[in-house]
């Protein structure tokens, strides 16, 4: 009886998560007469509390990241609803895993993987503006290659014959060019002692741990604490062509380089990434 009771409570807090998330995306000014209906019944703010209880907390939803000294997320030139509906709600989650609301704890792994959808989602929105003709609605992987091409940054450039649609083309691969056309290559996002990370290296940072994510846990640890503790015993100052520079050599262990930057969970640099890159995608499309 308590088993299946308990299964029913489950069941009704779903619906009533889908219930007021549907509103919030679908009709926000019934939600906001909910409120006051419910508000002017009580004196306290059971709706409140009932969000609270659902990990929703729309108060999150207006959180201005000017606050955070790294400018302020605008996805309003976005002008697909479904995508801006998209990446807003994941712009809502990742800061409700910064603020410990949706899952009762502040937990970075989360806030990256929902960073990193967000990354995606300006990155296949702009590629398919970007790789569209002048004289046509109709994106053109062609011209997807060759924008592409173009702004290769390396000299080793990606095999794209076998890509028959924009959709094939990977998203690093994408983001790369994007990043080199946007001149976002060398912005740098922090600086801690004797280390740079550059956009693209906290872009590869951010997907990095979208993927360890379901690897996470003690042996992870321990495998990155090994390999920062071996680095730590032997770590070197990158010797350049007019002596020493006041950056550690890397060389051979780019891994370690991102375990530093993972380990000091550094929730500025992901919102500031955020930031740089789709204000630069938005200033191109103006």
């Amino acid at each position: 009886m308590l088993t299946t009771m308990n299964k029913d409570n489950e069941q009704n807090k779903l619906k009533l998560h889908l219930l007021v998330e549907k509103l919030r995306t679908s009709d926000s000014e019934l939600l906001d007469y909910l409120r006051q209906e419910i508000n002017r019944a009580t004196d306290s703010n059971p709706l409140e509390k009932i969000e609270h209880y659902l990990g929703l907390d729309f108060e999150l939803d207006d959180v201005d990241v000017t606050k955070l000294g790294n400018g302020k997320i605008d996805y309003s030139f976005i002008s697909d609803k479904r995508v801006l509906i998209g990446i807003e709600s994941d712009y809502r989650e990742m800061m409700r895993y910064r603020y410990g609301c949706r899952s009762h704890k502040e937990d970075f792994y989360e806030y990256c993987k929902y960073a990193h959808f967000q990354l995606e989602a300006l990155t296949n929105y702009f590629m398919e503006i970007w790789s569209t003709p002048d004289d046509s609605d109709i994106a053109d992987v062609e011209l997807a290659k060759i924008n592409i091409l173009k702004n290769w940054p390396d000299e080793k450039k990606p095999d794209m014959d076998s890509k028959e649609q924009i959709d094939e083309i990977p998203y690093n691969t994408k983001i790369r060019a994007i990043i080199e056309f946007l001149n976002l290559n060398s912005c740098i996002i922090s600086h801690p002692d004797y280390i740079y990370y550059n956009l693209r290296d906290v872009v590869d940072n951010i997907r990095n741990v979208r993927n360890d994510l379901s690897h996470r846990g003690e042996s992870q640890s321990t495998d990155m604490q090994n390999a920062i503790d071996d680095f730590e015993s032997s770590k070197t100052l990158k010797t350049t062509s007019t002596g020493k520079s006041n950056v550690y050599d890397f060389t051979g262990r780019w891994k370690v380089k991102y375990y530093l930057w993972l380990r000091s969970t550094p929730w500025d640099d992901v919102i500031s990434v955020l930031c740089k890159y789709s204000t630069a995608i938005k200033q191109k499309l103006d």
